[in-house]
C-alpha cells in the first residue's frame, strides 16, 4: 500500500513573539544599549551607549518633526554635547522672536 498524500500536513510554527520596543529597552542603567532618557530646560533628550564603536550618542528631540545628534567617546561628554545643543537652539529661537 502507498501513502496517501492527503495525509501530510504541513506543521506551522508558532508566531514569533517579539516585545515591544519600550519593553526590551531598560532605562537609566549603566548597560550597554540601555537608554538614559533625560530632560534641559523642557526640552528632552537622550542618551544610548553603543558597543561597536564604544561610546555615547546622544539625541537631542527639539520638535516633533525636529531632533539633533551626536556621538561622545564619554557620558558626561555626551550629557554637555546634548546640553549644549539644547542652548543653541533654544538662543536661535530666542532670537528669530
Amino acid at each position: 500500500m502507498s501513502k496517501s498524500v492527503h495525509n501530510k500536513r504541513k506543521k506551522l510554527l508558532p508566531p514569533i513573539f517579539v516585545p515591544p520596543l519600550r519593553k526590551r529597552i531598560s532605562r537609566n542603567t549603566g548597560t550597554t544599549g540601555a537608554l538614559s532618557a533625560m530632560e534641559h530646560k523642557g526640552v528632552r533628550y537622550e542618551l544610548v551607549q553603543t558597543a561597536d564603536p564604544p561610546g555615547w550618542k546622544w539625541v537631542v528631540h527639539l520638535s516633533s518633526m525636529r531632533t539633533q545628534t551626536g556621538f561622545s567617546s564619554d557620558k558626561q561628554l555626551a550629557i554637555h554635547a546634548a546640553i549644549r545643543a539644547i542652548d543653541k537652539a533654544l538662543d536661535r529661537e530666542k532670537k528669530k522672536a
